[in-house]
């Protein structure tokens, strides 16, 4: 390594899913076809903290749906708790359910699009994806959408968001 050189690191992950010692417990699976499912907010800290997240996002069906079914996965931000009371999309701050063709799924329209886990193949899973992102507020939640035809499996740990925190060093 030459001085000056720039690297990373990461950080501790925070888990999203349904299985207590998550850092979020977040009631994903079994989310039916086409409904929504909010997870509650998420701390990243006060200040100094990481500007990038690696993100990984993972689901299974409870049987297979057709190649290339999706779930859609969003990112919603804000910068305090408290104010403004409304963060992106209006989101609430705790693990919400929205049902098909319910008015809540709209709320995805105003979030940041993160991605779809798109099942290869007619197989129930799990499939997966992640993506690098910058994050500059101190709250997320994140939304999924499965648009699959199929329900998430009514399985604990197998659908879940992952948020590591990568930081930059200069050596």
């Amino acid at each position: 390594m030459a001085v000056g050189d720039q690297l990373i690191r990461t950080g501790t992950a925070l888990i999203l899913r349904d299985t207590a010692g998550a850092a979020a417990q977040w009631a994903v699976k079994n989310t039916l076809t086409l409904a929504g499912r909010l997870s509650p907010t998420i701390d990243l800290g006060a200040e100094p903290r990481p500007s990038v997240y690696d993100i990984f996002m993972q689901c299974q069906w409870a049987s297979a749906p057709a190649s290339k079914a999706v779930s859609d996965w969003f990112l919603a931000e804000w910068h305090n708790d408290t104010g403004p009371a409304n963060p992106d999309g209006q989101v609430p701050s705790v693990d919400t359910a929205y049902a098909a063709a319910s008015a809540g799924l709209a709320k995805a329209d105003n979030l940041r699009f993160l991605g779809s886990i798109i099942a290869e193949t007619a197989a129930a899973g799990p499939f997966s994806r992640s993506i690098v992102v910058p994050i500059m507020r101190r709250y997320i939640s994140i939304m999924v959408i499965n648009q699959s035809g199929v329900s998430f499996v009514n399985t604990d740990d197998l659908t879940f968001a992952r948020i590591t925190p990568v930081y930059a060093q200069i050596q």
